[in-house]
């Protein structure tokens, strides 16, 4: 629908990957294509997603996704003055091998010196983020690894730069103190060894920062 040079998406349904999309929003007739977009994911399965397959058949990675962003910006120059916030939510997961972000788990994990062999991948995450001009800023990082529980937040410029703090544990030191009931993810407090993430998505940088560990700082 088209009003005073303003197109109006009303809402727009559409089955994909496994799950569902809707979209809803205004787009400005305008140079920039100036707009005001909501869009709400539910359940796409993220193996069905490109780059996915591995020589030996199987998946290098998996999930369920959950998203609800609100984005206002440019069509034409969408990595430039956007505004907006967003949710993202994965479950039933292997994280470490996501083509987006991926490297930055996988390289945590070597930080950690982080047993992974044999364990099986039922990963989930959280993430709460805003838009702001040119990066996304996560005011919530929050996962739950076969390996690991991690807590964070920091900045992802749309260049691909990093500039991450991440406080991690390991989930069975984690699960020894808290029992098996216990919330993982509350439990990641600046008390855990904590990491700064620096470098890009593909070539993250992990350095471990000064901070108190569980044992009064022993490793």
């Amino acid at each position: 629908e088209q009003v005073d040079r303003v197109g109006r998406l009303k809402r727009l349904v559409a089955d994909m990957l496994g799950g569902n999309l809707e979209a809803s929003g205004l787009i400005m007739l305008n140079e920039e294509l100036d707009s005001n977009l909501n869009l709400t994911l539910n359940s796409l399965r993220i193996e069905r997603t490109l780059r996915h397959a591995t020589r030996e058949g199987g998946y290098r990675y998996w999930g369920a996704l959950d998203a609800q962003i609100a984005w206002q910006g440019s069509l034409m120059n969408p990595t430039r003055g956007a505004e907006g916030v967003g949710q993202v939510e994965l479950k039933d997961a292997r994280l470490e091998k996501l083509p987006l972000g991926g490297a930055v788990f996988d390289d945590l994990g070597d930080a950690m010196r982080a047993d992974r062999d044999g364990k099986p991948a039922n990963d989930r995450a959280k993430f709460v983020f805003r838009f702001d001009d040119d990066h996304v800023r996560f005011s919530t990082i929050d996962a739950v690894t076969s390996w690991a529980a991690l807590r964070g937040k920091g900045d992802v410029y749309f260049d691909s730069k990093l500039d991450l703090r991440v406080n991690a544990g390991p989930v069975e030191k984690l699960q020894s103190m808290l029992g098996p009931i216990g919330d993982l993810m509350g439990a990641i407090t600046d008390q855990i060894t904590a990491f700064k993430i620096e470098g890009t998505l593909d070539d993250p940088k992990v350095k471990l920062m000064v901070a108190p560990g569980l044992s009064g700082g022993k490793k």
